[in-house]
């Protein structure tokens, strides 16, 4: 009897063990996952201003080439008026 005793201490210990070791290895998993997702959030989230800058410095260009448009045309007009071209 005292054989089968220890027996049935060492299964107990053996799988408390591997229930503790199993859960570890979870528990490590999730947050390697956790950092994985706030890295990719975090290069959207950059990739995004970066597009969003780039957008803007686009469209100022745009802007200020319709604005030199047209002021060379308001200057062409203007010469003509006063009968210089």
């Amino acid at each position: 009897m005292k054989i089968m005793s220890d027996e049935k201490g060492f299964i107990t210990v053996f799988l408390l063990a591997m229930i503790f070791i199993i859960v570890t290895i979870m528990g490590a998993g999730i947050v390697f996952i956790n950092n994985g997702n706030k890295r990719a959030w975090s290069t959207a989230r950059s990739n995004q201003a970066l597009y969003l800058a780039e957008a803007g410095i686009e469209k100022a260009i745009q802007d200020l080439k319709t604005i030199l448009q047209l002021t060379g045309i308001r200057l062409l007009l203007f010469l003509k008026q006063i009968s210089l071209l």
